[in-house]
């Protein structure tokens, strides 16, 4: 159960890096890493963060059918 701990915070923390970049990108109106519409950053958050939803709950329903 550590590692979907893990996943979920690596995911979770990639996803936040994304919004970030595609805030400066929107910002200083600049095309990073080659990407010319700020949307594709959202949507590749959108995927790492449904990824760190889906593994905590099935970390935390998965702890709860053990006890």
């Amino acid at each position: 159960m550590k590692f979907l701990n893990v996943i979920a915070w690596i995911t979770g923390l990639a996803a936040g890096i994304l919004v970030l970049l595609a805030f400066i990108a929107l910002l200083l109106n600049v095309n990073l890493f080659g990407v010319r519409h700020e949307v594709n950053y959202f949507h590749a958050a959108n995927t790492l963060l449904l990824i760190a939803i889906c593994s905590t709950l099935y970390r935390l329903t998965e702890g709860k059918k053990k006890d």
